[in-house]
């Protein structure tokens, strides 16, 4: 008999070191499924969540048609600024919600978190002919450094810096991707005004970020967008008729 098959024979025949080779297999096993199991969960829960996120914006703006429309002034009047077409980057675009709002003759610079995200745009985007989509971005905002300093004309953010990692560092971002007189329109939900609420928001703000994909619900925009060093800036405090927890919310502009 060769020395392989006194090893094999030598496997079989030990209860021990089968059961180990069974256990690790079982476990090995275990872990693949474990991971894939994980990842369609993650998958899952990625597109729920935009799916809630992306109606509950639609919903504020359904129900503040007056408020939407003083929003995106800033953008229209931009536009008439400007003869050839408007440079638009709108960060945490979702599937392009804000595309009706746009005027005529931009091109869009869409950047998400989600990935899952660029094949809704890509399709919602044909629906209007006025627009251009020259290219999708998948990243954090916080990183913007494939988009080249000072080449945008107007920077769209709605219901997204309550959810990024690092609020300065992607106010920062946008003020540099900004051209000279370029113009940042956002519209976020922020903590409320009321302390009964305000109450509920700090209690209830672990297992909301948890739920919600890091969403904060305390947030205060308007001091950060203070410190960054825009050139001008305006915002008011909108209450929309949402989930009381995020029915305060922050409508402003800043030039640089």
């Amino acid at each position: 008999m060769s020395s392989e098959d006194s090893t094999d024979a030598g496997i079989s025949s030990n209860p021990f070191a089968m059961f180990i080779l069974i256990l690790f297999g079982i476990i090995l096993l275990v872990y693949m499924l474990s991971n894939l199991i994980k990842q369609a969960l993650n998958t899952c829960r990625q597109r729920l969540l935009s799916y809630v996120m992306a109606e509950y914006w639609r919903k504020v703006a359904e129900k503040h048609k007056e408020e939407l429309d003083n929003f995106f002034q800033p953008l229209r009047m931009k536009k008439k600024e400007i003869s050839e077409n408007l440079d638009v980057l709108e960060i945490g675009i979702g599937d392009g919600a804000n595309f009706p709002h746009y005027p005529e003759g931009c091109n869009v610079y869409a950047l998400d978190l989600e990935d899952i995200y660029e094949v809704a745009v890509k399709k919602n985007i044909k629906k209007y002919l006025h627009l251009t989509l020259k290219k999708f971005y998948c990243s954090p905002a916080e990183d913007m450094s494939f988009i080249k300093t000072g080449t945008v004309d107007v920077v769209i953010s709605t219901m997204c810096l309550c959810s990024v990692g690092d609020v300065e560092k992607v106010l920062n971002e946008i003020k540099r991707v900004l051209r000279k007189g370029g113009i940042f329109i956002y519209w976020e939900h922020v903590e409320a005004t009321s302390s009964t609420i305000k109450f509920f928001q700090v209690l209830l703000h672990g297992s909301w970020k948890c739920m919600f994909g890091n969403c904060h619900l305390t947030r205060r925009p308007w001091e950060t967008v203070e410190s960054t060093g825009f050139a001008t800036q305006k915002y008011t405090k909108v209450t929309v008729d949402t989930l009381p927890l995020i029915s305060t919310t922050l409508v402003g502009s800043a030039t640089k």
